[in-house]
C-alpha cells in the first residue's frame, strides 16, 4: 500500500526543478517567478520548501515506472493525514448461478463483512547533493538526470522496504515479516505454477 498527498493547486507544465534549485541556492528568483509562486515555504524546517504534488508528476511517473511493486498492481491511496483507514473484507462473499427456468425466484445474498484497517503514514525522504554544473546552466537534460535519480532512489527503497523490512527504524513492516500473509508454496526448490496455484495467488 502506497500513500500520497492529494491537495494540489493549479497544475502548470512550466515548473522547472532546475530553475527552482538554482533560485533556492543563489537566492535570485528573477528567472523563477513561477516556481516561487508555486512552492510553499516550510517555516518548520530552516530553508525548506514544500513543492505541491501537482508539480512533481515527472518524478511520480518515473517512480511508478521503476517500482516493481507498483507495476505489480500495488494500490496507491491518497491521504491528507497521519492515518488512513481502509475497509478490509473479512468474509467470504458468494455469487450464485440462477436456474434459467426459475428467473422469477429469489436471489440468494451474502453479507459483506469488513473491518477498517488502519495504516500509519510513514514519510520516505531522499537528499541528494547536486553538482554545480548540473543546476547552474538550466540544461533540460540536467533536469531529466536529477528527476531520474530521485525517482530511482525512491523506487528502489520502496521495493526493498515493502518486501523485506522488519519494521524497525521508522520503516513500515515488509510483506515477508507480516503475520497471516497468505503464501503459495511451490516446493523447496520451486516448481512450475499450476492453474490452481495461480488462482490461489490472485485470491490472496
Amino acid at each position: 500500500v502506497f500513500m500520497e498527498q492529494t491537495e494540489c493547486p493549479i497544475r502548470d507544465s512550466a515548473f522547472s526543478f532546475i530553475r527552482f534549485f538554482r533560485a533556492m541556492i543563489t537566492g535570485d528568483w528573477e528567472h523563477a517567478g513561477f516556481e516561487r509562486s508555486a512552492v510553499v515555504r516550510d517555516i518548520q524546517s530552516p530553508g525548506g520548501y514544500f513543492v505541491p504534488e501537482a508539480y512533481v508528476s515527472p518524478i511520480k511517473d518515473r517512480i511508478t515506472a521503476l517500482s516493481v511493486l507498483r507495476r505489480a498492481g500495488a494500490t496507491v491511496y491518497p491521504v491528507t493525514g497521519d492515518m488512513l483507514f481502509v475497509p478490509k473484507s473479512c468474509g467470504e462473499d458468494t455469487a450464485f448461478w440462477r436456474d434459467a427456468d426459475c428467473l422469477g425466484g429469489a436471489i440468494l445474498s451474502s453479507d459483506f463483512v469488513y473491518r477498517p484497517l488502519g495504516l500509519r503514514v510513514r514519510p520516505l525522504e531522499v537528499e541528494i547533493r547536486i553538482p554545480y554544473y548540473l543546476w547552474s546552466g538550466g540544461n533540460p537534460i540536467s533536469e531529466e538526470a536529477i528527476c531520474n535519480e530521485i525517482a530511482r532512489l525512491l523506487a528502489l527503497t520502496e521495493d526493498r522496504v515493502f518486501i523485506s523490512s522488519d519494521g524497525k527504524g521508522g520503516k513500515p513492516l515488509g510483506i515477508t515479516h507480516t503475520a497471516n500473509v497468505h503464501k503459495i508454496t511451490l516446493g523447496v526448490n520451486g516448481n512450475i505454477p499450476t492453474l490452481d496455484s495461480i488462482i490461489s495467488a490472485t485470491q490472496c
